[in-house]
């Protein structure tokens, strides 16, 4: 009886901890058992002693003696009780851990779908705490730890691959380590190539090895892996997806050489397809948003602004076809673990329709999601910076700059310091243009003191010094022009015969009333080309008339003075 109501305890911390303390006081009490003489459920039952049977009338004598028979009855109807009490009670835990289990697998691969890897790493680790041989979990926490580039996610595939033998799915994922973590190209190629020699047809284990060809700039490995997706699993959307995405990249390769639109035109054919043939895939219509950018970009280098426009509106079409999908179907082929990457898309699209209240609001949102992302935090800075927010972001950029200490994000603050000083010099506030320009010229000092080696940091400090120059007299406006021409022959040293240098240093000749260097350098800054943005052409005339004035009345004071 004690045991039994041990064992059904209402109480977890009363019962047993574990069925073999259980199964122990189970066969104490039966070996420790006496004839009871009290009442069982109200009736009274005397167990007698057996009649004695006379030696000569018992047969050969029994080594031992059966046990009697009232006594063996109550034994096996406790033993009985017992065993269904631990088979109920062993049946409830598993049940309960049956239960757990599903429930914690569940949040784990919504949270490894979803993009929030961190959190499936905890979840899966759960139930590894419950379950050291659930080779299962082990790959899925090693899928969420190479997301987050965490190096332990070697460890758990190694556990993984023990407890799942060759399991293809072990070696896709070791390959995707190897070429996202560990940016070993030779080792991730032969995980592949394991992963497939298990399974040819594998096409999961096909489109990761794209992607890491993808990632490496092999477009022959993407071309083979894509031939033979289409081959093996016909109508794939991301057949086309992978092609597209090839077109792409190559047409962003030469955007400034003005040939990147029959590239785009094939990518967004590509990727037209890729979103029709699967309506839950979010990549399809992203990898169309992408393209309808690059080829809107190509059409307004072209002169085309109308057909510019009109592609941009059906790529904020796309870039939000992507976003719902990957919110009505988060766990789709994981396509909830960039929701942030979607919002910058649109963005950057919509920064292009110079609709920059809406760009905005897109970077706010996915820094929500991922605050600390450094291409975010860099576009929303410049998004800033472009809608005349410089205070915002040089925030931003200093931001960054701690984060990454990349100098173009020092840079990007002295430019914004730079900017700031131009707006306040424009409506007449002398010392806030003043002082902001030192800010901008100490900036670019910092860059070119911890070695960088562009030639923007001069040849913006150059620039900055003669604005600040303007607001100087004397022989304080003369040492600022001198150390503004200092700086810009360091850029022109730096990057020889670079045309923006050069009109940054006709701007200075302008300021200095220096007509002829002035004509020299704006001229030199134009050359040959015939798509200068107007301000090349405006300082080229404004030095051109200078230039006139000055022949002109030295040509009226020639005569007089003969």
């Amino acid at each position: 009886n004690e045991v039994l109501s041990r064992a059904l305890a209402k109480s977890p911390a009363d019962r047993y901890p574990t069925a073999g303390e259980m199964a122990s006081a189970l066969r104490a009490a039966i070996a420790d058992g006496a004839p009871p003489s009290a009442t069982t459920s109200g009736v009274t039952s005397a167990i007698r002693a057996p009649r004695s049977i006379p030696v000569s009338d018992a047969g050969p004598v029994a080594q031992s003696k059966a046990p009697p028979r009232g006594l063996s009855l109550r034994r096996v109807v406790v033993a009985v009780v017992v065993l269904v009490a631990i088979a109920v009670a062993l049946g409830a835990k598993y049940v309960i851990d049956l239960v757990r289990n599903q429930s914690r697998w569940a949040r784990a691969s919504d949270a490894l779908a979803g993009g929030r890897y961190a959190a499936a790493v905890d979840t899966f680790s759960e139930m590894l705490a419950s379950d050291p041989r659930n080779g299962e979990a082990f790959l899925g926490r090693a899928r969420a730890r190479t997301a987050l580039a965490d190096r332990n996610a070697l460890a758990d595939l190694d556990e993984a691959h023990r407890l799942l033998k060759d399991d293809v799915r072990v070696w896709t994922v070791r390959g995707m380590y190897l070429w996202r973590v560990e940016k070993d190209g030779a080792k991730a190629d032969h995980a592949f190539v394991r992963a497939l020699t298990l399974d040819a047809k594998n096409v999961d284990a096909r489109f990761e090895r794209a992607l890491s060809g993808l990632d490496r700039g092999l477009a022959s490995l993407v071309e083979q892996d894509a031939a033979a997706i289409e081959r093996d699993a016909p109508g794939d959307a991301r057949v086309p997806w992978l092609r597209a995405t090839l077109r792409l990249r190559a047409a962003i390769d030469v955007q400034g050489q003005g040939t990147s639109g029959p590239l785009a035109e094939e990518a967004v054919a590509l990727a037209r397809d890729a979103a029709a043939k699967d309506a839950n895939w979010a990549d399809g219509a992203s990898v169309l948003a992408s393209a309808l950018g690059t080829l809107a970009y190509a059409r307004k280098q072209q002169g085309d602004y109308d057909g510019s426009r009109t592609v941009l509106d059906e790529g904020i079409v796309a870039s939000t076809l992507a976003l719902d999908r990957a919110a009505k179907h988060p766990g789709y082929r994981g396509q909830g673990a960039s929701r942030g990457r979607r919002l910058h898309e649109r963005a950057g699209l919509r920064f292009q329709q110079m609709d920059d209240k809406s760009a905005l609001a897109d970077l706010d949102e996915a820094l929500s999601i991922a605050p600390k992302d450094p291409d975010l935090l860099s576009a929303r800075a410049y998004a800033l910076q472009q809608s005349g927010d410089h205070e915002g972001a040089i925030r931003d950029y200093e931001r960054l700059y701690d984060v990454t200490n990349i100098l173009e994000h020092l840079f990007r603050q002295g430019f914004g310091w730079q900017r700031i000083g131009d707006g306040r010099a424009d409506v007449g506030d002398r010392d806030g243009a003043v002082a902001a320009y030192d800010k901008a010229i100490a900036v670019y000092a910092t860059g070119m003191a911890r070695g960088s080696s562009e030639s923007d940091f001069p040849a913006y400090s150059g620039e900055t010094r003669t604005r600040r120059a303007r607001w100087l007299a004397g022989a304080e406006r003369e040492t600022e022009w001198k150390a503004a021409e200092a700086d810009l022959a360091e850029a022109l040293r730096r990057k020889p015969d670079d045309s923006e240098v050069l009109l940054r240093r006709a701007e200075l000749w302008l300021s200095r009333r220096d007509a002829k260097r002035a004509y020299d350098d704006a001229r030199l800054a134009v050359g040959g080309h015939k798509d200068r943005t107007p301000r090349f052409y405006a300082r080229l005339a404004k030095a051109a008339m200078m230039r006139a004035r000055e022949e002109d009345a030295a040509g009226r004071a020639g005569p007089a003075q003969a």
